[in-house]
């Protein structure tokens, strides 16, 4: 037997995307005309000689989830309750509405995931090999070209070593910026204390920016950003760098890692020495 509540789900659906259209509410109307809907019934009292409970599930297309999933609760609630304003039944009505993703049907998934995969390695070992090069250019320090050299190559078949060089690169950067502003430094600081000094004299931290610029709380946050990288490379190091003995059973991080490394301290290191240039021109 079919149950008229449910068989009215798309009359309701009609009526409450009208109302939201006439409020102007874009996220809404786009959503449930998008959206494949199915009505369950999902609970039953004997009150008031028997009621039904329903559910609404709204599956819509993975490209719109994504975009209102933050506001996914929010957008449930505000169906929900235009549902309660069109439909006036105290034995039927409904009492949740669940926005989900449409279940993909495709074979061929695996394959596609991992060629995504392939080509995000791919592009990033490409900033990385650009961004080395641009890199090597503006330091004439044999030592450090060499440093930026050993790096790129261990990615691959040694991530420890270029997670530990990575570290030992931002370290070099500091202190050559250091000592070309004649700035004292104790050869025994940690690179957490290397580049907070460092930020500081070419005027980088939170303290240097005006009250008044645009922006100003994501420009520190974005600099507040660059001390992590310090703090979690000194973190990474020591379970996993090149500059600690390591166990016989020791196992390693994977390429992947070291590239997030290794791409992390070149962004560090090329904004630093950029803005250093800039500041000394």
């Amino acid at each position: 037997m079919i149950d008229p509540f449910i068989e009215s789900t798309e009359s309701y659906l009609a009526t409450i995307t009208q109302l939201f259209t006439l409020e102007g509410a874009i996220n809404e109307v786009d959503l449930l005309a998008k959206a494949m809907a199915e009505t369950v019934q999902t609970g039953y009292d004997n009150w008031n000689g028997g009621t039904n409970m329903y559910t609404l599930y709204l599956q819509v297309p993975i490209s719109l989830y994504t975009q209102i999933i933050m506001d996914k609760e929010t957008i449930e609630g505000k169906v929900l309750d235009k549902l309660g304003l069109v439909i006036r039944d105290d034995n039927n009505y409904y009492v949740k509405v669940v926005i989900s993703p449409e279940l993909l049907k495709d074979i061929d998934w695996r394959e596609k995931a991992q060629s995504w995969i392939r080509s995000i390695s791919d592009t990033s070992s490409t900033y990385i090999d650009t961004s080395a090069g641009d890199l090597t250019k503006k330091f004439s320090s044999d030592y450090i070209n060499n440093q930026i050299e050993t790096m790129i190559q261990a990615i691959n078949n040694n991530p420890h070593l270029a997670i530990g060089t990575a570290k030992e690169l931002l370290e070099a950067c500091c202190k050559t910026i250091l000592d070309e502003l004649s700035e004292h430094y104790d050869v025994d600081w940690d690179i957490i204390r290397l580049v907070n000094l460092t930020c500081d004299r070419l005027r980088l931290t939170p303290k240097h920016i005006p009250n008044e610029a645009k922006a100003r709380e994501s420009i520190t946050r974005i600099l507040g950003n660059l001390a992590n990288i310090s703090q979690g490379m000194a973190e990474l190091r020591n379970p996993y760098g090149s500059g600690h003995g390591k166990s016989a059973n020791f196992k390693g991080l994977a390429p992947r890692h070291a590239r997030l490394v290794v791409g992390s301290a070149i962004t560090a290191v090329l904004f630093l020495w950029e803005t250093f240039e800039e500041r000394n021109t």
